[in-house]
């Protein structure tokens, strides 16, 4: 019996003791955090929550802030995004209002080629930095997910995007309700965003496999439009295509070529008129190409809306074997009926063309005239609108004749329906000679399909400005006497083209007149013209103002000073338009004047 319970109390004292010790293991697995909640997560707060314990070791538990001390500073990337900025703002707040600590911020910014040099042992790392810890914890982070960590004693606060970097910083200060900041090593919380598209192969191959490739010479053209493309990506399936300007030396890779960049494949793209465009898949590649920026855009477009939708679910597959030719409609406002001709003439309003430069060309591609005359177009807008242009247009005038100077008032036309004759450029006789605006230029052309030929002349008359510091000079006498004599030169040039050609020769005489229909400037051109506004049969725009003194002001009631007239003897005139929409207004102080005629 003796025997018997002594070996009972021996096995009682086996299992007492493994029981201890699987006890002190346990209580050093998770650690609870500064507010003594498990730093896992709020499952309540994140659509898909985890977090990453090792219960075969315990965690050191590293303190970032206690008893109104820190050694620790907050850094983020050099070239940080507004939502990142304000990430490493809330951080920051979070320990002054919790733990009563002011921090330093800083960027990540150092100097590479000091060998000896080593990242600061006490960081905060906001957003992606080019510390290795940020690196480690952004592996797998799709574009919404985010991640809050301690890693070799840094804080990480990063997400797949700055955006979610910004929703990772609002997290943190939830899981802070003490004086004591503190978290083990290891996953605090990790959120994974639930995406309605489960993956996305092109040619059989991940998504995630390819990176997206286009000429370095074609930034602006390829760049701007491959980001829309990413970003559709990013919010669909959360993934994030790096971009490059130099493709691969092995034919396998996986790729999306923007542009000829002498892929593997390449070859089997058509030749591209300014109004094509082309996508196919070849191998491991999808190739998108267009015949200019306006086409590569509604390419983009197109292909997201068919493959890529926002309310796209479950898995994409894309495969694009057939290489076929799609053609877009560049014109958005058809011709008045009866019209087959449409001229415009708009002030660009040269300085500062930043920001209006694209919404330009947007418009006068959404009108799309036969020819076009541009005042103020200065060397910037000669770069930015003329040369941004030249898929579709060709410039019949570059610099004032017998010089190196541009002619600001440069005449577009149609490559696909006019013939270049002969042009030119002058200064006007009667100007402020501190400006080279004041301009005047002319073209002859040929319609290729009627064999049709016409003259256009485009000018921007004299001003006087207080700024101009003439004196007595004043804007009222000696400046309408220069726009007299401005229209007295435009007229001769006029007569002497159309005598040049047997007096049959249609005239539009157009641009920036700096006079309303009062004045003597303008009485002296309807004298032989006609305002196409008089002569409109269809439709007018009247009793509107061109001029509202900068972009961003819709055009009120009042008289035009930007005008096209016409020789209705041997022109019919059906519509005469100044639009008066807001999103016109934005691009310049004028607004565009614009006429649909026919050439009799």
């Amino acid at each position: 019996m003796k025997k018997t319970l002594s070996v009972f109390f021996a096995f009682l004292l086996i299992i007492t003791t493994v029981f201890w010790l699987v006890s002190c293991n346990n209580s050093d697995g998770v650690d609870s955090g500064s507010d003594g909640s498990n730093t896992n997560g709020d499952p309540s707060k994140t659509e898909e929550s985890s977090g990453e314990t090792d219960t075969d070791a315990p965690k050191e538990k590293i303190v970032f802030a206690s008893e109104g001390k820190s050694e620790y500073k907050i850094t983020y990337p050099a070239q940080a995004g507004n939502d990142v900025i304000t990430g490493a703002t809330v951080i920051k707040n979070v320990f002054r209002s919790k733990a009563n600590v002011q921090l330093d911020t800083g960027t990540d910014m150092y100097n590479s080629a000091n060998k000896d040099y080593k990242f600061p042992e006490f960081e905060i790392l906001v957003g992606l930095t080019n510390r290795p810890e940020s690196s480690e914890c952004a592996e797998g982070l799709a574009y919404d997910d985010y991640i809050i960590a301690v890693k070799n004693k840094k804080l990480i606060i990063l997400g797949g995007s700055d955006s979610a970097t910004r929703q990772a910083a609002n997290r943190f200060k939830d899981l802070v309700t003490s004086d004591v900041i503190s978290f083990v090593e290891g996953v605090v919380e990790r959120y994974e965003h639930k995406y309605d598209v489960s993956s996305i192969t092109i040619s059989g191959k991940p998504l995630s496999d390819f990176k997206l490739i286009y000429q370095p010479r074609e930034i602006s053209k390829y760049s701007a439009i491959a980001d829309t493309l990413i970003l559709r990506l990013q919010t669909i399936c959360g993934i994030t295509l790096a971009k490059s300007d130099s493709v691969s030396a092995s034919a396998d890779a996986c790729e999306i070529v923007f542009g000829n960049c002498s892929a593997s494949g390449y070859d089997k793209m058509p030749a591209l008129a300014a109004d094509e465009y082309c996508i196919f898949t070849s191998g491991n590649k999808l190739f998108i190409d267009a015949g200019s920026k306006t086409a590569l855009n509604e390419a983009v477009e197109k292909f997201i809306e068919a493959y890529l939708p926002l309310t796209a679910k479950g898995d994409i597959k894309i495969d694009i074997s057939a290489v076929k030719t799609e053609k877009i409609a560049i014109r958005k406002i058809e011709l008045e009926k009866g019209a087959s001709f449409r001229a415009m003439t708009l002030n660009v309003l040269g300085d500062n063309l930043a920001g209006r430069a694209d919404i330009i060309i947007e418009k006068i591609l959404e009108y799309y005239p036969e020819v076009v005359g541009l005042q103020e177009c200065n060397s910037s807008g000669q770069k930015t609108i003329v040369d941004a242009l030249s898929d579709f247009y060709g410039s019949a005038v570059g610099y004032i004749d017998g010089t190196t100077t541009k002619a600001y008032t440069p005449i577009l036309y149609r490559k696909d329906k006019l013939k270049l004759i002969e042009s030119g450029a002058v200064f006007f006789e009667k100007r402020y000679t501190g400006t080279n605006t004041k301009t005047m230029s002319w073209a002859v052309f040929e319609e290729i399909e009627t064999g049709k030929k016409f003259a256009v002349l485009n000018a921007h008359y004299a001003l006087i400005a207080a700024s101009y510091n003439l004196g007595s000079m004043t804007n009222a006498v000696e400046g309408a006497q220069w726009r007299e004599d401005n229209s007295r030169q435009m007229l001769e040039k006029a007569a002497e083209l159309k005598n040049k050609y047997n007096g049959t020769l249609p005239v539009m005489l157009m641009g920036d007149l700096n006079s309303n229909r009062n004045s003597k400037s303008i009485q002296m051109l309807e004298d032989v013209y006609d305002d196409s506004m008089n002569v409109a049969t269809v439709s007018k725009t009247t009793g509107m103002a061109s001029y509202h003194s900068k972009p961003g002001q819709v055009p009120k009631a009042g008289m035009p000073i930007d005008f096209i007239f016409v020789d209705s003897a041997l022109i019919n005139v059906y519509r005469h338009l100044i639009p008066t929409d807001s999103a016109t207004a934005n691009i310049s102080d004028h607004a565009p004047v614009i006429t649909d005629i026919s050439f009799k």
